[in-house]
């Protein structure tokens, strides 16, 4: 991807220490942020392309959250996606531990499913 001739778009990414949200808890806090144009107070809004892969998205989670940003911490990822039903479902996209690379840093958010439009949730573990 040349990333100067390509716009970068949005992903929502969701996040919580310890945890995940669970995809009907997540529905309900959409609906009824509507009509609010910034970010929810757990949620980063990160532009990218299509060719980001795992470690460039979790460098941007450890830079805008200070307790993610800590050797060992690992980043749990679920893709979050529409069924054919309009349903919301999740489903593993990947681990990153900050300060410590893998082979899972560089494997693309496309690869592991994530389409336009998706949203991403992150365990802070």
């Amino acid at each position: 991807v040349d990333r100067t001739a390509l716009c970068p778009f949005l992903i929502r990414l969701f996040h919580r220490r310890k945890d995940f949200h669970e995809p009907d808890e997540l529905e309900l806090k959409m609906l009824e942020s509507r009509g609010i144009s910034g970010p929810l107070e757990d949620e980063l809004r990160i532009y990218t392309w299509p060719d980001a892969c795992m470690g460039e998205i979790a460098a941007l989670v450890s830079d805008a959250l200070p307790h993610a940003d800590v050797d060992g911490c690992r980043l749990v990822f679920r893709l979050l996606y529409r069924s054919s039903s309009g349903k919301l479902m999740a489903s593993s996209l990947g681990e990153v531990r900050v300060g410590k690379p893998s082979a899972e840093d560089g494997r693309g958010i496309v690869e592991s499913g994530f389409e336009v439009g998706d949203f991403i949730d992150c365990g802070v573990f």
